[in-house]
């Protein structure tokens, strides 16, 4: 019997690997969300995690690498959240930072 071995083709967006494929151009990346189904959502391969819906499927794809990154370090959605408020907190009070 032959063996069957599949290539992952992986585009890196800096640090953050996004695996190519699927029906939108990258593995758990779902279209037709929003009011005119136009938009992308990525998902764990659990589907327990989601991201926001974006405009195009490159930038959910970004925003799921970033999820599982931060789920490999062990931070929950209470700490994400904190550290992205912090930031535009810092952005709000001190634009010229």
């Amino acid at each position: 019997m032959k063996e069957r071995v599949r290539e992952v083709e992986i585009e890196r967006h800096g640090e953050l690997k996004l695996i190519l494929g699927g029906k939108h151009g990258y593995q758990r990346v779902r279209g037709g969300l929003g009011p005119n189904k136009d938009q992308y959502q990525g998902y764990t391969k659990d589907k327990k995690n989601t991201t926001a819906a974006f405009k195009t499927p490159r930038e959910a794809a970004i925003a799921l690498a970033e999820l599982e990154r931060d789920l490999a370090a062990g931070l929950n959605k209470a700490a994400r959240k904190k550290s992205k408020t912090d930031a535009c907190m810092h952005l709000r009070f001190y634009p010229n930072a």
